[in-house]
């Protein structure tokens, strides 16, 4: 097993709990949010709210005798809105809101010793498409292990 592998599947198992707040598809990322247009996308909201984990990429460091390594993971966190309980207000009560589900996996992850290789960092969050009058709001979350 590839080590992007192994730690992309020990981030999945931290997140488990996300399943018991409402997440309904957790997963390792195979292309299920590529679309050529938005109708192609808004087919995957039956998927929602998902959390999609995927590796992207190694960055060494040589320092003295040993190489410092930083490895990225990123999540993407798709539902139909951003503010779960906003949208609870207006009949929606199946969403969790990417910005709960971002929390949730922040306290999961973020300064957590969850490998050997080092702590998880959040990096970065940051929308990857935003239509929430269609239903389809996608976040990017980059952690590293450091």
């Amino acid at each position: 097993m590839h080590e992007f592998e192994e730690l992309e599947q020990i981030v999945l198992d931290t997140l488990g709990p996300l399943k018991n707040q409402g997440v309904k598809t957790l997963e390792l990322y195979a292309g299920q949010a590529e679309a050529d247009d938005i109708k192609e996308l808004a087919k995957m909201t039956f998927l929602f709210p998902c959390v999609y984990v995927v590796a992207t990429g190694l960055a060494l460091t040589w320092k003295s005798r040993h190489d410092e390594e930083d490895i990225g993971i990123m999540l993407l966190v798709g539902d139909r809105n951003l503010r779960g309980t906003e949208a609870a207000r207006h009949g929606d009560s199946t969403s969790m809101g990417v910005y709960e589900i971002l929390e949730a996996a922040e306290i999961l992850l973020h300064r957590q010793k969850i490998h050997p290789s080092g702590v998880m960092r959040l990096r970065s969050a940051a929308p990857l498409y935003l239509a929430p009058k269609k239903g389809l709001c996608f976040y990017a979350a980059k952690y590293e292990f450091k």
